[in-house]
């Protein structure tokens, strides 16, 4: 029994000194620190640590509150890995929590969250997306800075020009301003459209453009032109339906006409070989937004967004740079046009539509409002997936013939050089 008793204790001991791996064999794992801050623009370690380094390499799972997931390999025989957190320059900044996932590899250590937060930078922005200017008048400029407390005294800022790189203002910052002004005269070597951008301390500032659009004053969207000819341009727009394409197509062969299509990115997308086609029939494309939206509910950016996508469809399927637009559902107005003449777009609406896309369209009410009234320099809508408009299509350009009128497309109608537009829309040239 003596004996017993003796095995049994040795037993205890040298179980006791066995390593506290047989223990826990699960590796502790912790975030060096619970709370991490940096400044926006730049980027921070995140930092996992091991009470013991394992024997193999451990795959380590972390997620954040915006639902994304990581892997960090923690190697055998090391107690540390990191991960490089950043963020895009901002001044607002921002608050990510990220958590290391439960796992049957390892235990998990408080503290197992860490919340990294993001300081706002110092940033300038202009105080409005859009400035509307005329030539020879004088613009005033705003420029707000949030946390100008995060920007060395002293440092340069400029305002530039990006088209040709030229500096408009130039002043130091102080950090306890949040707003600045200037005042800009505009003079007639301007064009429309101008992309004005904020430079701080020679480097581009992310959140810091506007866009300058000259004008003249006064001006309406080109609805036709002031013409002594008997020029006209017939215009169809491709928003829907492409089964007419082949028929409008030998119709206007037949004629030996050539006219505007504008044609929205949807069609483009979708019946590209049609898209191919007018152009190999010598037609003019002109751009009609991607989805036909209301521009009135757009933003700049969403505005040319529609517009740069269908232009690259366009030219991706024919080689063509588009340079005329006819806004969706024809809704324009100052700055939309401003927007547009800065994308290098000319807007042009119509004198006479056809009433094919309305309720109670007709073959004979195609044909009586496209041949109404016309005159040198009008400018016709019609659609492409109108059926009763293709019906009479060869009558209409037949009266066209017979009265004397010459079909050319848009580009063909409009005057070049120093041009504006009368009350009605009408453009002509100026003295």
């Amino acid at each position: 029994m003596k004996r017993l008793l003796a095995i049994l204790l040795l037993i205890t001991l040298l179980l006791s000194l066995m390593p506290a791996v047989f223990a826990d064999s699960a590796v502790s794992l912790s975030f060096a620190s619970d709370r991490l801050s940096y400044n926006s623009g730049e980027s921070t370690e995140l930092i996992v640590r091991a009470k013991q380094a394992p024997e193999s390499d451990l795959t380590i799972r972390v997620t954040d509150n915006k639902k994304n997931a990581y892997e960090l390999v923690l190697p055998a025989g090391q107690t540390e890995v990191s991960m490089t957190v950043s963020s895009p320059l901002s001044g607002t900044g921002s608050t990510t929590t990220f958590t290391i996932e439960r796992s049957e590899n390892y235990s998990r250590k408080s503290p197992y969250q860490c919340a990294v937060s993001a300081k706002g930078a110092c940033m300038y922005s202009f105080g409005a997306q859009l400035y509307q200017q005329f030539t020879g008048r004088e613009l005033k400029f705003t420029v707000k800075v949030a946390n100008p407390t995060r920007l060395e005294k002293g440092t340069i800022i400029t305002i530039r020009d990006d088209t040709n790189g030229v500096v408009m203002e130039t002043f130091e910052h102080n950090q306890n301003k949040t707003q600045y002004s200037f005042k800009y005269m505009v003079d007639e070597s301007w064009m429309p459209g101008r992309n004005i951008s904020v430079w701080v301390d020679g480097r581009e500032a992310a959140d810091a453009k506007t866009i300058l659009a000259v004008g003249i004053s006064g001006a309406k969207t080109i609805c036709g032109v002031r013409r002594d000819d008997n020029k006209i341009s017939f215009t169809m727009d491709a928003g829907s339906g492409g089964d007419n394409i082949p028929t409008i197509l030998d119709i206007l062969d037949k004629h030996g006409v050539k006219i505007t299509f504008f044609v929205t990115g949807k069609f483009a997308s979708s019946y590209p070989q049609y898209v191919k086609m007018m152009a190999e029939h010598g037609h003019e494309l002109g751009n009609h937004s991607w989805s036909h939206p209301s521009f009135y509910d757009l933003s700049i950016d969403k505005i040319l967004s529609e517009v740069n996508r269908t232009r690259d469809l366009i030219y991706e399927l024919t080689g063509k740079t588009t340079v005329l637009f006819r806004p969706p559902k024809g809704h324009c107005n100052s700055k939309i046009r401003s927007i547009l003449n800065g994308a290098g777009y000319e807007v042009i609406r119509w004198t006479h539509e056809s009433y094919d896309s309305r309720d109670g369209a007709t073959k004979e009410k195609s044909l009586k409002f496209s041949t109404k009234d016309i005159t040198g320099g009008s400018i016709i809508l019609t659609h492409v997936n109108a059926d009763w408009t293709v019906a009479v299509l060869d009558q209409i350009l037949t009266w066209y013939e017979e009265n004397g009128f010459e079909v050319v497309p848009v580009s063909e109608l409009l005057y070049e050089g120093n041009t504006t537009t009368d009350e009605n829309g009408l453009q002509y040239l100026v003295d």
